[in-house]
C-alpha cells in the first residue's frame, strides 16, 4: 500500500521557520539587540524571503522579536522595559490564578503538581529544565482561567520573561533561587487545591515579584549580558 503523502503547507513552513530562529534567540546564537535581516536568513535556512517574513512576525506577536516599521531586532528590553513587563504580568496572572481556582478540580490541580514534581525533582536542573517546569505551571493555570483574550495579553510577557531568565540564568548559580521558586510554585497549587483564590493570587504575587528581584540582581549596568 502506497504512503499518503505528507503536504506541507506554506504555515507550516512559516512556523519550522519561526521555530529554528526561535531556537538561535534562545541560543545566544542571535544576542538581544541583534538586527535580523530577512534575506540573509532566507539564505541561512534555504526558503525564500515569505515565510522568513512571516515567521518573523510569528515572534513580533510572542514578543521575541521587535520590529520599528523597517527592520526586525532580537527583543532586547532596558532595565525600565523589565520593571513594566513584571507589572503587567503580575496584575494579569494574578486575575488568571483566581480565574483558574475557580476552573480546575481538586483532582486536576492534584495532576499538575504531580507533573511539576515530576519535571522539576532530581539533582540540580539545567537551565532548560528549569524554564520547561515553570512554565508548565504558569501556562496551566493561563489555560485553565479559561479567558483567550486574558491569555493573549499573558503570552507574550511570559515569553519576554522567560527568555531574559534563559539569558541571565546562564551567568549564575540559580540553586538557592531555584530552592525558594519551587517552593512558591507548590504553595500555589496547595491554594488552588483549596480552592483558596485569594491565597493562590497573593502567593502569586510574591513569586513573580522573586523571580523579578532576582532578574533585576543581575541586570548590571543596563546590559543583559555581561
Amino acid at each position: 500500500m502506497a504512503q499518503a503523502r505528507v503536504r506541507v503547507t506554506r504555515r507550516h513552513l512559516n512556523e519550522q521557520v519561526a521555530a529554528i530562529i526561535r531556537q538561535r534567540i534562545i541560543s545566544l546564537e542571535f544576542p538581544p539587540g541583534e538586527r535580523l535581516i530577512v534575506d540573509t536568513l532566507a539564505s541561512e535556512i534555504n526558503v525564500s524571503m515569505t515565510p522568513v517574513r512571516e515567521g518573523l512576525k510569528e515572534l513580533v506577536s510572542e514578543g521575541l522579536v521587535s520590529y520599528n516599521g523597517k527592520s526586525y531586532s532580537v527583543f532586547n528590553p532596558s532595565r525600565a522595559e523589565i520593571e513594566d513587563i513584571f507589572r503587567i504580568r503580575t496584575a494579569l496572572e494574578q486575575l488568571a490564578v483566581v480565574q483558574a481556582t475557580g476552573s480546575m478540580s481538586a483532582d486536576e490541580v492534584g495532576k499538575l503538581r504531580e507533573d511539576y514534581l515530576q519535571s522539576s525533582g532530581g539533582g540540580t536542573p539545567s537551565i532548560d529544565a528549569q524554564i520547561a517546569s515553570d512554565r508548565l505551571i504558569h501556562d496551566a493555570i493561563c489555560r485553565h482561567s479559561r479567558n483567550e483574550r486574558l491569555q493573549s495579553l499573558i503570552k507574550p510577557l511570559q515569553e519576554q520573561t522567560w527568555l531574559v531568565k534563559r539569558w541571565l540564568y546562564t551567568q549564575t548559580d540559580t540553586g538557592e533561587l531555584m530552592s525558594v521558586i519551587n517552593d512558591e510554585h507548590l504553595t500555589i497549587l496547595e491554594r488552588m487545591a483549596a480552592q483558596d483564590g485569594p491565597g493562590a493570587e497573593e502567593v502569586l504575587k510574591r513569586h513573580l515579584i522573586t523571580g523579578q528581584e532576582a532578574i533585576m540582581k543581575l541586570f548590571r549596568d543596563g546590559n543583559l549580558l555581561q
